[in-house]
């Protein structure tokens, strides 16, 4: 995800498979497809490490998912039906943009949730401390 973002991947796919598809309405953002493959592809490769997770864990993944591949997907084809309804520059749009932002960051917001659940689950506690040395004398201030 921070590869496509870093290069704007989706971006460029949209006008080239937007033509060879002759693609409107919700495909507007032909994107879409291509994201929505490789979705599949990604649940495949690692259906037998989602499963083999613990209940609770498997299940904060799937809503964390469903959440962000809903929201970057879903309301992506709906920003596409109306980008080619009506326009890109006016204020609805941003909204719906601006929606689609926030959801994607609630799903991730929740993935951390789950690994964090995790990993609390398996480590009983961390302890993070600061410690200064006082230069002159080379010990440690406490």
């Amino acid at each position: 995800m921070s590869f496509d973002e870093i290069v704007s991947i989706h971006e460029i796919l949209v006008l080239p498979l937007r033509n060879a598809l002759n693609a409107g309405g919700f495909l507007y953002f032909s994107w879409v497809i291509v994201g929505a493959v490789f979705v599949l592809l990604f649940l495949l490769l690692f259906w037998r490490f989602i499963i083999s997770l613990p209940k609770k864990t498997r299940r904060l993944f799937f809503i964390a998912g469903i959440i962000y591949v809903a929201s970057s997907i879903g309301t992506e084809m709906v920003d596409g039906y109306y980008a080619n309804c009506y326009t890109q520059t006016n204020m609805i749009y941003a909204l719906i943009t601006t929606v689609e932002e926030v959801l994607e960051m609630m799903g991730i917001i929740v993935f951390i949730y789950a690994l964090l659940s995790y990993i609390s689950f398996y480590i009983n506690g961390i302890d993070v401390g600061f410690h200064m040395m006082d230069r002159k004398k080379q010990r440690l201030i406490t």
